[in-house]
Formats: structure tokens, sequence, C-alpha cells
């Protein structure tokens, strides 16, 4: 009887101090590594109101961009590329991760300017309006009022992350 109370102690023991030398949380563990990659990030809020007005409807972009600045081992550049090939796309993979960027944000701007051009609202045919220029067949400014925001209005939140 006595050995099996030996034996059981000892081997409570042994679990403890096996669990307390596994959970040492002053010492990183093995798979907890440093792998030698320092990442940072960019962050871009743009709104764009059409004609400038801040009455008018407007295009938003809120991006933040998390890429490895720093990669000890491997070409940091070719990694960057990789990120922007695959969050913002092939077309800004050979411009610096700032560069990059700023021009998918004009980019962003500038095609929510030619779609709103290019949706603008036909003015329904008439007969008075039948001999007028196709400058007259459109909405004016003033009657933009009754036109709801978001047919013009464009938001995108594009985010990635790192895990």
């Amino acid at each position: 009887m006595r050995r099996k109370v030996f034996v059981f102690s000892f081997l409570v023991a042994v679990l403890l101090s096996s669990l307390f030398s596994s959970c040492n949380q002053d010492k990183r563990s093995l798979f907890k590594a440093d792998n030698g990659i320092e990442f940072d990030t960019i962050n871009i809020e743009k709104k764009y109101f059409l004609d400038d007005n801040p009455e008018n409807p407007s295009c938003n972009l809120k991006l933040t961009f998390v890429y490895p600045e720093r990669i000890s081992n491997f070409d940091a550049r070719a990694a960057r590329r990789v990120f922007l090939r695959t969050v913002i796309g092939p077309s800004y993979d050979s411009l610096s991760v700032q560069e990059a960027v700023d021009r998918y944000a004009r980019n962003y701007i500038a095609n929510y300017r030619n779609d709103a051009e290019i949706y603008k609202v036909n003015k329904p045919l008439h007969d008075e309006h039948a001999g007028d220029t196709a400058e007259g067949l459109y909405v004016t400014d003033e009657e933009l009022d009754y036109l709801p925001e978001v047919f013009y209005s464009y938001y995108e939140n594009l985010s990635d992350s790192i895990v």
C-alpha cells in the first residue's frame, strides 16, 4: 500500500513539474520563434463629393493595408509585390507601397467620377424637350434633389490582416 502511494505521489509530482515547465512564460517556445518579419500598416480614408460640393453624393474609401517592411532571409520587395497584387491588384505591384495605395485611391475617385457621368439620369422625353440638345436631356443641378444619394454613392472598405 505504501508503495502505491509513493508511485502515485511520484507520478503527480512528475506531471505537475512537466506542466509548470511547459507553461514557462519567460521563454519563447520553439513554435513561437521570431520569424524575422516586420510589418507596417498604411491607413487611408478618402471622401470625394461630386463637383466638390458636400451637398452632392460622394464616394468613400477606407483602406488599411498591412505589408512586410523587412524580412530576414528573404527579399521584402518580392513579398510586398505579392501583397500588393493580392490586395489591390496586379497593376500596382511594381510600385512602392505608398505610391500604389495613393494611386489606387486616385483611380477609385476617377472611376467614381466616370461612373457618375455615365449613369446620369435621363429626363423623360416630352414634346417640350423634343428639339433640345443632348445636354437638355439630363437632370440639371436644380433637379438633383429628388434623386436618392445611394444611386451615386460608392462605399469601399478594403483591408488585409496578418494573423
